[in-house]
């Protein structure tokens, strides 16, 4: 499609929106050659609108947001934009905003409240990798339960174990004991549960290193400062690098630090062939 029939439908979508009420438009996305947008093979640039699927095919995509949210795609990376978020079907996004965006994934739903951030997601396995560049990172599965927050320089891959967070739980930290409540912060993740259970068995735990797995107590009122009740069914001894590969029910594969070369960090996996597309 040539820019000057693109220009044509949009202004033929922006009468639509006029006369009817139908989809806004929402930005402009660019690339160096063609690619498609909404089905449409578009060569350079095109107008954007609420709900456009964008395949970036053999480039990456650049999408400015009327609101000034940026939004770049990797090559053979696809994802459905809307003003306030993006549903990656598949490959890498970067995402830079001053203010809050949300990128959904499979399972998870990936929150950028400000800051630069890197979601890789690959449809086959469901795996994603996050990693911020800067300002925190808050990943939820589709229950709305808090996977984890990621801090600027840390990266994780997560698996979508037991397809949003059904199945067993399990996090590794120091257990601790808050006005008569059992309290564990995972050291990869950094999310904070309470923890019910035998009374003996996380009595005997506080200020310990333990790997405890469980469930979490749909609708249950956590403690100040958790994000979740976990009904413990077991306690155990956390090895010493047990944190590096602890997990939730959408649970941590691996975490690794980013540095200057954050990019090309978290793209290694990618290219080994840990998710379908190579990061950018």
């Amino acid at each position: 499609m040539t820019i000057a029939s693109r220009a044509v439908l949009s202004l033929a979508a922006c009468s639509s929106m006029t006369l009817f009420g139908a989809v806004a438009q929402i930005g402009v996305v660019n690339a160096s050659g063609d690619f498609h947008v909404a089905g449409a093979s578009v060569r350079n640039n095109g107008t954007l609108f609420a709900g456009d699927m964008i395949e970036s095919d053999n480039l990456r995509a650049s999408v400015v947001l009327n609101d000034g949210k940026q939004l770049t795609l990797s090559p053979h990376s696809r994802g459905k934009v809307f003003a306030d978020k993006t549903i990656l079907e598949g490959g890498t996004s970067e995402v830079r905003v001053s203010s809050g965006y949300l990128l959904e994934a499979g399972i998870f739903r990936v929150s950028v409240p400000n800051g630069d951030a890197l979601v890789a997601f690959s449809p086959d396995s469901g795996r994603l990798r996050v990693a911020s560049y800067n300002g925190q990172v808050s990943v939820r599965n589709a229950s709305g339960t808090l996977v984890a927050n990621i801090v600027p320089g840390r990266a994780l891959d997560l698996d979508p174990q037991g397809g949003g967070g059904s199945s067993a739980v399990t996090y590794t930290g120091t257990v601790r004991k808050v006005n008569g409540k059992y309290l564990l912060t995972d050291d990869t993740t950094g999310v904070t549960v309470e923890l019910q259970g035998k009374e003996a068995d996380l009595e005997k735990s506080v200020g310990k290193k333990r790997k405890v797995t469980g469930a979490i107590i749909t609708g249950a009122a956590a403690a100040a400062g958790a994000t979740a009740v976990v009904s413990v069914t077991s306690v155990a001894v956390a090895a010493a690098a047990a944190g590096a590969a602890a997990g939730v029910s959408a649970g941590v594969i691996t975490a690794v630090v980013v540095g200057g070369a954050a990019a090309a960090a978290v793209g290694g996996a990618a290219a080994a062939g840990a998710f379908s597309s190579s990061s950018p």
